[in-house]
């Protein structure tokens, strides 16, 4: 899609939830749409202390679209996670399911750098914040330990921090491509905008069913159980209740 909103300003920002401290003091993970250029408002100032790194899950058509300027001490880490072209029209758990099978290796790469990159405070985005960052923050806040119900109801707020112009802005393009009565152009809206809870608690479902948990997932496509442990010991992550 075309560069939308603001250059200036960084829309679907949030710390991850669940996550107090690493060894250096409160921690500091991030996740947000594609933040352009790093000049922050003041009230994004109050929820943003110390980005040392930025983790760009975008394809590079997309980079060069927008690329992200960032401060000259700010590190800057590319792992494309689709390797090919951005999903227009599909149900969004077939595309969730695609990562899964297919990019494994890139999803590793992502959860090694944010181990790396993260007493220094790292932000994870793509475009809108919201897909391929939902899967992500899932995956950093499962091995952390943080309750199901917790990890989705982050997933399911995506949908609502994008502003109006960007569900604008999706509902132009498409439209310029499809019927707006054809399930094509219904597929690629509910695509780009929406984040149902079902969606993500399906996929993790599915991971526990088809492997056992996610750390089995993630130990099968080379993220290993020791690694798991260091980055959720490395995050100080605050546990549920048992029970809960």
């Amino acid at each position: 899609m075309a560069p939308w909103g603001d250059p200036n300003s960084i829309h679907n920002l949030r710390p991850l939830p669940g996550v107090t401290s690493t060894a250096k003091g409160p921690a500091k993970i991030y996740r947000s749409s594609v933040p352009g250029k790093l000049q922050l408002s003041a009230p994004e100032l109050c929820a943003v202390d110390g980005i040392g790194t930025v983790i760009d899950l975008r394809e590079p058509e997309e980079i060069l679209q927008r690329p992200d300027t960032l401060p000259e001490h700010v590190g800057y880490i590319n792992i494309p996670l689709y390797r090919g072209p951005v999903p227009r029209d599909e149900p969004i758990l077939q595309v969730y399911s695609r990562l899964i099978t297919q990019r494994g290796a890139q999803l590793v790469c992502v959860l090694k750098a944010v181990t790396m990159a993260l007493d220094d405070g790292v932000l994870i985005h793509c475009t809108a914040g919201k897909d391929r960052t939902g899967l992500v923050a899932a995956l950093v806040l499962s091995v952390a330990g943080i309750h199901r119900d917790i990890i989705v109801a982050d997933y399911a707020r995506s949908a609502d921090e994008l502003p109006d112009s960007y569900h604008a802005q999706v509902a132009t393009e498409m439209s310029s491509q499809w019927d707006t009565s054809s399930e094509e152009f219904s597929q690629a809206l509910r695509l780009h905008t929406l984040s149902p809870a079902s969606a993500m608690r399906h996929l993790l479902e599915h991971l526990d069913h088809r492997y056992g948990s996610v750390a089995r997932f993630l130990d099968c496509v080379g993220f290993s159980l020791p690694e798991q442990r260091v980055l959720a010991e490395h995050l100080h992550a605050r546990r549920e209740p048992k029970g809960a």
